[in-house]
């Protein structure tokens, strides 16, 4: 299960597996080919130990966020935080989504009998 609010919170069943589509509305604020969207995850906002981090290029102003089981079978049942950047050809760097919550939820499958 995931749940993606309005305001960008990622809420995901531990260890399931997503892509997450992503686009760009406004064709004045399309990145050119080749930008690069990198994704980040933290335990918190302050943290300077990153858990993972994801790098897409964005070709036709799209790129998929990928989400793999390895990326939150681990987790803990509590909030993290991601965000988003993009890195241009020309070392340029923009940040698309600031630090936003990415909880992960508990799966009763996953308990012991």
């Amino acid at each position: 299960m995931i749940k993606i609010t309005r305001d960008k919170k990622i809420m995901i069943s531990r260890g399931d597996s997503r892509i997450i589509p992503c686009r760009f509305r406004n064709p004045s604020r399309t990145p050119e080919d080749g930008t690069i969207a990198v994704v980040t995850l933290k335990r918190d906002y302050y943290d300077r130990k990153k858990i993972w981090e994801k790098k897409y290029i964005i070709i036709g102003g799209k790129f998929n966020i990928r989400l793999t089981h390895e990326d939150t079978n681990l987790l803990d049942d509590v909030s993290y935080y991601y965000d988003v950047q993009l890195r241009h050809s020309d070392g340029q760097q923009y940040t698309l989504i600031p630090p936003t919550e990415f909880k992960i939820l508990g799966v009763v499958g996953d308990a012991d009998t």
